[in-house]
């Protein structure tokens, strides 16, 4: 559904049914940059409040009430539970605006990911 663009679409027929204008459009990051698997293993856990808190610190949340949220800013996922995974694979796609924020969003996925043998749970 995704390649096709069917998801887009219904997306799109949700916003103008919001009220946005036509030719309304997400915004796009300025800056991307993959966050690649320090070692070989399967992905075993995700920590979603570590994700949650880079993303924070990335500006696609708050906080406190008055931050100002960046919506080109967030995360993509390359990578599923279970799924077997090589040193330097990408594990997510980083968006954003302040690409002086990538190290510190870095910093925090670095405990995000628990990558070890599938059948041992080790990391």
């Amino acid at each position: 559904l995704l390649e096709s663009g069917k998801v887009m679409e219904k997306f799109m027929e949700m916003t103008y049914a919001q009220g946005a204008g036509v030719g309304w459009q997400l915004p796009v990051a300025k800056y991307r940059e993959e966050y690649l698997s320090p070692m070989d293993g399967s992905l075993l856990a995700m920590d979603c409040e570590q994700i949650g808190l880079a993303g924070i610190e990335l500006g696609a949340g708050r906080k406190q009430i008055e931050d100002r949220i960046d919506p080109s800013a967030g995360f993509c996922m390359k990578v599923k539970l279970g799924q077997k995974i090589q040193v330097g694979q990408p594990l997510m796609m980083i968006y954003g605006n302040r690409a002086e924020l990538f190290p510190q969003v870095k910093k925090r996925l670095e405990n995000a990911f628990k990558i070890g043998d599938l059948f041992r749970g080790n990391a």
